[in-house]
């Protein structure tokens, strides 16, 4: 054990052998308790209030005897003391008495149905649970909780031997034996010409020389059965992939109103994922963000899209992520709005999406320039970006209104960040141009072509000041929209 700065680092060495629960016990209860021996225990949790409250569970299911030899407690003897059938029904003066005292509790006081649980090594020390059961009957039910690792197979015999007990503990023998039985004990076991034939002394009397003893039968142990452990619940350490990002225009349906805005996709080649952090900058201006909380599903074309509207034209795409599925969709999902996409700068819809390698897939039955983008249809290129439109998958990231025209910018911080990195030119989302060279707002064109540079008002007889002022502000602010060459 050493320090390391402000961290405590320590290593378990375990046993090269299972400890049996006599050995357990003996540890656990400073000598008090005898090596009894008995089955090999992976590991026990020893807690409680007292020595007997840790202990007790271990022993009730190991079905462990333990009497008291006045200095330790140990195990019964195992050895079988014979009663022959004269031995029975023994009477002081004379007087007839039955041979034997039998009584049976009642069914519903046993459990029908009886629950383990334990630590299962299989299933990586989760917990596992074996089930004992005596039928389909209705009844009580019982649960045991034994803090112990322990194979499937050793639990099912536990449980099952500790149902087989607690039915067998119905039965009360109580016999009445001659002077020479004086020396009986409780915990000794008996060998009875009755079925069954083994019993255990519980308690002892003496009266007038007669010894009055009540018997359990004994507990059945030894059980062998096979059992599985079933699947584990797994949790898998996945290795943080590097972060992929792009940036989109926000299409027209998604856009924020009045303000600008470009919306974040981020993806990785690796299956698990988490929201991480994000630098988003325009000019000199920076932000931290989150990506969405889902993976998007983002990919690069394999294939330039041609310009036709022909509805055989289709596209290749190869997803960052290879376990990413696009699926296809019919007519009646197109028409709903399924199957959106952005595609380089345009938005398409496709009906047919068919595998054609690993992450790869063709799309086609394309529907071209949706929401106002029909001006984006020709420019294709193979490389460029594809995300699926879904909003839980991407972020829209409002931005200042000045940044209209200029370049965005966003790359992953921390961990698995790698060298991702996006680039986008902010515009107004869902106000396309309907051609290269006009924007239209409800079929009025508001802006056209940048015009040639102008010059600032310079010479001249008369010079009015605050006329070529503001005549500089207006030249200033053409400039910075673009509206004019600088």
């Amino acid at each position: 054990m050493g320090w390391f700065g402000r961290i405590l680092t320590f290593e378990v060495v375990a046993d090269a052998d299972a400890p049996t629960a006599g050995e357990i016990l003996f540890d656990s209860s400073n000598g008090a308790i005898a090596d009894v021996g008995g089955r090999s225990i992976g590991g026990y949790a020893c807690y409680g209030a007292s020595i007997k409250a840790a202990v007790k569970p271990l022993v009730d299911c190991c079905a462990i005897d333990l009497l008291d030899d006045g200095l330790q407690l140990r195990s019964v003897p195992s050895a079988l003391l014979p009663i022959s059938d004269f031995d029975l029904g023994y009477s002081a003066d004379g007087q007839a008495s039955s041979k034997i005292e039998r009584v049976q509790a009642p069914a519903r006081d046993v459990p029908t149905s009886l629950r383990l649980s334990y630590y299962d090594p299989a299933l990586d020390y989760q917990t596992g649970e074996s089930r004992a059961s005596t039928g389909e009957q209705d009844g009580k039910e019982e649960r045991v909780e034994l803090p112990a690792v322990l194979p499937a197979s050793i639990a099912k015999s536990l449980v099952e031997e500790a149902m087989a007990r607690a039915w067998a503990k119905r039965d009360k023998l109580t016999l009445r034996l001659p002077p020479a039985q004086l020396d009986l004990r409780p915990g000794v076991r008996l060998e009875i010409p009755l079925s069954p034939s083994h019993w255990t002394v519980e308690t002892c009397n003496i009266e007038s020389f007669v010894v009055i003893a009540e018997l359990r039968p004994c507990r059945p142990t030894g059980l062998a059965l096979i059992a599985d452990s079933g699947r584990i619940a797994s949790n898998p350490d996945v290795v943080v992939g590097d972060l992929t990002l792009a940036l989109f225009e926000t299409p027209a349906a998604l856009s924020l109103p009045n303000a600008p805005s470009v919306m974040l996709a981020a993806s990785s080649s690796t299956t698990g994922w988490k929201s991480r952090g994000v630098e988003v900058g325009v000019g000199n201006q920076g932000s931290i963000l989150r990506t969405p909380a889902r993976k998007s599903k983002l990919g690069r074309a394999l294939s330039a899209l041609a310009s036709s509207g022909d509805p055989v034209i289709s596209v290749d795409i190869e997803m960052v992520d290879a376990n990413q599925w696009l699926v296809s969709c019919d007519d009646d999902a197109l028409a709903q709005g399924a199957n959106a996409a952005i595609l380089g700068r345009e938005i398409v819809q496709f009906g047919d999406a068919v595998p054609i390698g690993p992450g790869r897939f063709r799309l086609s039955r394309l529907l071209r320039g949706r929401d106002r983008t029909g001006w984006a249809t020709v420019g294709h290129t193979t490389d460029e970006w594809f995300v699926l439109i879904e909003t839980d998958a991407l972020r829209v990231i409002e931005l200042p209104s000045w940044s209209i025209g200029a370049q965005a910018s966003a790359k992953g911080i921390g961990a698995g960040a790698g060298a991702a990195e996006a680039h986008a030119t902010i515009g107004w989302g869902g106000l396309r141009p309907l051609s290269g060279s006009a924007l239209l707002l409800d079929g009025v064109q508001v802006v056209g072509a940048r015009c040639s540079a102008i010059a600032s008002p310079t010479g001249g007889t008369t010079i009015d000041t605050q006329a070529r002022s503001t005549l500089n502000q207006l030249l200033s602010a053409l400039r910075q929209h673009g509206l004019i060459e600088i």
